[in-house]
């Protein structure tokens, strides 16, 4: 899949990681999502990774353009427990970004954002699993387990990032408007009113 959407500006007077967390941290506080602190630095994390690699989308070196289904059958067939765990790491990582940054793009598409939402959610509980059975690895497998059961908690969060950096010009807010209008959108309702718009409660398609 080819976008050129770029994800976030970054801030050149805070430090990369800085920025990050306050992007994740500002988001749950907004969407008041509970996570573990290891979960909040794993979001980080994971936006610092994709920072790096978001001009590449639409190359065919991009792993964000690569399908899940292929991801998941490298992790199945991988020759060492390893290879499979990072194959199944890419797996959940790409279904969280893409479903997080790219949904509506997504909705366009054949295979939707709950594709993505449930094969990142079974990703990262089969990490939970795996790392659950090593000796050492409870606390991978306790973060894997709460990355899995709260996964569409966390792509509303990385939605509400992505809407921070989006909705900045007039345009782009009518464009939104004009979208909730024809789907009555939930979600976009509540981008609306974080933007000013008011009485935009009830979806107009339902309303009588």
């Amino acid at each position: 899949m080819t976008t050129s959407v770029s994800p976030v500006t970054i801030v050149e007077t805070k430090t990369v990681e800085e920025f990050f967390h306050e992007l994740v941290t500002g988001a749950l506080e907004v969407l008041q999502v509970d996570v573990s602190t290891h979960a909040q630095y794993y979001m980080v994390n994971l936006l610092h990774e994709f920072s790096h690699c978001h001009k590449a989308l639409g190359t065919e070196n991009s792993s964000l353009d690569e399908p899940l289904a292929l991801m998941l059958k490298k992790a199945l067939e991988a020759a060492s427990p390893g290879k499979s765990t990072l194959h199944l790491k890419q797996l959940g990582d790409v279904s969280l970004f893409m479903s997080g940054f790219f949904s509506e793009n997504l909705e366009r598409k054949v295979v939707d954002v709950d594709y993505y939402i449930g094969m990142g959610g079974s990703a990262y509980a089969q990490l939970a699993q795996h790392f659950a059975r090593m000796p050492r690895g409870g606390a991978f497998g306790d973060l894997y387990t709460e990355m899995s059961g709260c996964f569409r908690s966390l792509v509303e969060v990385l939605n509400e990032i992505s809407d921070r950096s989006r909705y900045e010009r007039d345009e782009d807010l009518i464009r939104l408007y004009e979208n909730w209008m024809r789907t009555g959108n939930e979600r976009l309702s509540r981008k609306l009113a974080r933007h000013g718009f008011v009485n935009i409660h009830i979806p107009p398609n339902t309303a009588h």
